[in-house]
């Protein structure tokens, strides 16, 4: 291949080559995307699928001055390259390098941000206005995926864009895909000719399509007849996800987002001591119990393979729904299924994504105290995905809402048995989170048992001492670690208590343990404002049990792409962490008619 198409990160340097020379330069541009995330993973099928639209846009716009508002940034690779970025996609999320989004703090070439779906038409439409407002004529092109349509957002963009009538773009990026093959009537629909047309003219929306979305030459021409035209369109391209490189055109699903695999083969690259993953242990072990329960129900939003569940519809069709990328729908529809007595629905979505259902949490679930089971794959750090996808903030908003029971575990084995704890609850609303990555490998129970609702367990050290850790989630076997290396190394008496439950806590063995100790630590994955630590805080105070309280978490900032054992690191909750904490806590002085004292280790080097 030519080596200048490998040089050119512009849009000045593309805008300068002849027509003749695009397709060469698309090419270069997805071999470059094949190569880097090899080593590194990342979303490679939407990227590849989108370079030569992405292409075609940076010929007929002039970003900055015009914006690209991206439905979900991972579609966006081809626009980072050519704004800047080419030369640092080999730091492809990793620390201190550049983000798998859009990032508008990382280039002014990216209009909006985008980690979730079904946000672009909304974004871009106010983008617009704004221009207007502000007497700027610049052009504003929306890329929305297809799989993006099913989310309630879009359609409110669709509908405010059609009542102003102005000349917002929406490109169509049709691949047919979300992560898993689309779903629901509106895909059977687009499927059918005029369907697609038929729906857009609903919303005043004129629609030019389809278009094959890998013709550069072609898109071109439309893009220039949409700069000329007064009122919003939609194009509409055909394109295939893994575009040229064919191992992600096979296997479109796993190469949607991928660890490192061999740019020849396409093979995944794997550790030879690689563990099962939290997400296949949870389907298999929900599936299983479904076996022995007809009353399960297991539902997710466009995520059958992110969550695992296709185990569980492989076995149980008629008791699988995947409701497209709508998670409020997703939890509104489990609600009512948990109207019907005996009925257990598991509403299975990421911690991040759960975000978007939160109403619905409140208002439709908790409310009527509904025995909806809400299952949280990729709680705490998410490593590489970074600010976007962290699952940071569900303790925080779960244990604030009245009727939830919110629960996490430390290892498999305790995720099986609340797993079954949820099965058997029925008083009201239950959370299971759950981290990303591999189990720890300890042995799984025979049967999954039950949890009475609310006891912690004292997992290590005596029943007095220098230092009580509480901990929850991930980090309970870390904190066992540092009690242990604490005792060996500083001769001190720390004891570690697995709470288990967020809410409710076990007050009586949390305040009979916190008396009997000089310094507590709480230690979590997840926000230190609101989340466990300051629920533990709040008991403490209430009991008028006046010790000094250090709480470890993540700290009131947005934490970027980095390893999860960097972003843990940081955060001051993996070992060395923990042990810091527990020795600052032994130096702070406390009167006895002072309140508790929260102390809020400092960053040194923070992910941003």
């Amino acid at each position: 291949m030519d080596e200048q198409f490998n040089k050119i990160q512009s849009p000045a340097e593309l805008k300068a080559l002849p027509l003749a020379d695009l397709k060469k330069l698309s090419a270069s541009i997805k071999s470059d995307i094949v190569q880097h995330t090899s080593v590194n993973g990342g979303h490679i099928g939407a990227s590849l699928c989108c370079v030569d639209m992405i292409v075609a846009m940076h010929k007929v716009f002039e970003t900055p001055s015009d914006s690209f508002v991206f439905d979900v940034g991972h579609q966006a690779y081809a626009h980072k390259m050519l704004t800047g970025r080419r030369f640092q996609f080999y730091k492809l999320r990793k620390e201190n390098g550049i983000s798998g989004f859009t990032n508008r703090s990382e280039s002014e070439h990216d209009a909006f941000g985008a980690g979730h779906a079904s946000t672009s038409i909304s974004a871009a439409l106010g983008i617009l206005e704004g221009k207007k407002i502000n007497g700027d004529s610049g052009f504003v092109v929306a890329v929305v995926g297809d799989g993006a349509l099913t989310g309630g957002l879009t359609f409110e963009g669709l509908n405010h864009t059609g009542e102003l009538k102005k000349n917002l773009i929406v490109i169509l990026n049709d691949n047919r895909m979300s992560i898993d093959p689309n779903v629901g009537a509106l895909k059977d629909s687009f499927e059918k000719e005029g369907g697609a047309e038929n729906y857009f003219k609903q919303f005043d929306v004129d629609y030019w399509g389809p278009y094959d979305g890998h013709n550069i030459l072609n898109m071109i021409d439309v893009l220039q007849m949409a700069k000329q035209h007064k009122r919003p369109v939609v194009i509409h391209l055909h394109t295939v996800k893994g575009h040229s490189y064919q191992p992600a055109e096979k296997d479109k699903i796993r190469f949607h987002g991928c660890g490192p695999f061999d740019a020849e083969t396409g093979n995944a690259i794997k550790s030879p001591d690689a563990k099962q993953k939290y997400q296949d242990l949870f389907s298999e072990t929900l599936t299983q119990m479904a076996s022995d329960d007809d009353k399960i129900l297991a539902i997710t939003a466009a995520m059958p393979s992110g969550t695992s569940l296709k185990k569980f519809a492989k076995v149980h069709p008629d008791r699988f729904y995947d409701v497209g990328l709508a998670e409020p729908h997703a939890v509104e529809f489990a609600a009512g299924l948990a109207v019907n007595p005996g009925v257990k629905p598991f509403v299975c979505i990421y911690s991040t994504f759960l975000q978007r259902a939160y109403d619905q949490l409140i208002h439709d679930v908790a409310l009527q105290n509904l025995p909806v089971r809400v299952c949280m794959d990729r709680a705490g750090f998410v490593g590489d995905d970074g600010a976007t996808h962290q699952g940071l903030f569900d303790f925080a908003y779960l244990r604030s809402i009245p009727n939830f029971v919110v629960m996490a575990p430390k290892d498999e084995a305790e995720l099986q048995n609340m797993v079954e704890t949820a099965r058997v609850y029925s008083n009201g609303p239950i959370a299971l989170r759950f981290p990303r990555g591999q189990v720890l490998g300890v042995p799984l129970p025979q049967k999954p048992k039950a949890l009475p609702i609310g006891r912690a367990e004292h997992l290590y050290g005596d029943l007095q001492g220098d230092v009580l850790v509480l901990a929850i989630g991930t980090p309970v076997h870390d904190a066992v670690k540092a009690a242990k290396e604490l005792e060996h190394d500083e001769e001190l008496s720390v004891s570690v208590i697995n709470l288990r439950f967020a809410k409710p806590l076990d007050e009586q063995m949390i305040c009979d343990f916190a008396k009997r100790f000089k310094a507590i630590v709480t230690v979590e994955e997840g926000v230190i404002a609101g989340g466990v630590g300051s629920a533990v805080l709040e008991l403490l105070t209430q009991k008028k049990i006046l010790k000094p309280v250090h709480m470890l978490g993540a700290q009131d900032v947005f934490v970027e792409h980095a390893s999860q054992d960097r972003q843990r690191e940081v955060a001051g909750v993996d070992v060395n962490g923990i042990k810091q904490a527990a020795i600052a806590s032994l130096s702070d002085e406390i009167e006895s008619n002072q309140g508790a004292t929260v102390t809020k280790l400092p960053i040194k080097n923070a992910i941003r």
